[in-house]
């Protein structure tokens, strides 16, 4: 079987949604570009189940041509109850010469659906770019009120946080011991729409007071390091609650005339995360400089594909 589609960027969003309203099938084609060589990837609940990675766990995939259009070429044989989700992505850059590494962002998640849905039905697929301002972004202000709750959650004397160039650095202490660790955030690219970030925690450095071979008798680096990623694990459900709030808040009208208009959900996925400067204090010879994290993202059309 083949899965077939194109891929499209909305250029012009009153004419696309006038038009579309009107035709869904045939919407002005002044109102979008096609989107070319974008990764597409079919990701499978088979046989392990969908994994929280940039590329699915067990995938198909195709890029687009000049015209947005891809075949995906899926083997006969798959159980119909198979679940599936498409992911696209595009170049945002290339790593410099002689590598030429492309590097891809992803644009757009669809709702999962079963094997036995799919059909040869081309399957027309719209973003909108929208990129994030400091408006709509995590503060300092909220990672500080986060810290303070995972703090309480594991009962450590101090734990601090603060946002840098591309992560966030952790710093805390318990019982004499010393935690140092840093947690990178990137674009969720699962088929749950209803998260949007994906955290890592890593470069974990705990600093036991005295000989380890001692205080190891007492106190378990491994499961510290277990329950500081629990700690941050837990409090993304807030975080990600926090995301759709402001996603509604700041595009809520342009999300409503689309899903009015053309009868069908949109779909949220962030393209990137930047970590600008938003605030810089002098004290004497001390810069300290306050960043934010600004999430750019895309708006996808339809959500549930083979419908």
């Amino acid at each position: 079987m083949n899965v077939n589609g194109k891929l499209h960027e909305i250029t012009n969003i009153p004419l696309f949604i006038s038009s579309y309203s009107a035709n869904p099938a045939h919407p002005n084609p002044a109102s979008f570009k096609p989107m070319a060589e974008a990764q597409i990837y079919l990701g499978t609940d088979f046989p392990a189940g969908f994994t929280n990675s940039f590329i699915p766990g067990f995938s198909f995939q195709a890029k687009t041509d000049a015209t947005g259009a891809f075949t995906i070429f899926v083997p006969d044989g798959f159980p119909n109850t198979i679940k599936a989700f498409l992911l696209a992505t595009h170049m945002i850059m290339k790593v410099l010469p002689p590598l030429n590494v492309p590097i891809f962002a992803p644009v757009y998640r669809s709702e999962t659906f079963q094997f036995s849905q799919i059909n040869s039905k081309v399957q027309d697929i719209y973003v909108i770019r929208t990129d994030g301002t400091t408006q709509q972004s995590f503060s300092q202000a909220q990672i500080n009120e986060m810290t303070a709750n995972i703090r309480q959650q594991m009962h450590l004397d101090s734990l601090s946080a603060f946002i840098n160039d591309g992560l966030i650095g952790i710093t805390g202490q318990d019982q004499g011991a010393t935690l140092k660790a840093d947690l990178f955030l990137s674009p969720f690219t699962g088929p749950d729409l209803n998260s949007f970030i994906s955290e890592k925690v890593d470069n974990i450095d705990i600093d036991l007071p005295g000989p380890d071979f001692i205080v190891g008798l007492f106190v378990s680096k491994d499961e510290i390091a277990k329950q500081f990623r629990q700690g941050i694990h837990n409090m993304m459900p807030s975080l990600n609650k926090q995301i759709i709030d402001r996603v509604q808040k700041d595009f809520g009208m342009l999300i409503t005339q689309l899903e009015k208009n053309t009868n069908s959900k949109v779909t949220l996925t962030f393209e990137k995360l930047r970590f600008p400067v938003v605030e810089t204090k002098i004290f004497g010879p001390f810069t300290i400089k306050t960043r934010a994290i600004v999430p750019d993202l895309f708006v996808g059309l339809s959500r549930k594909l083979f419908s």
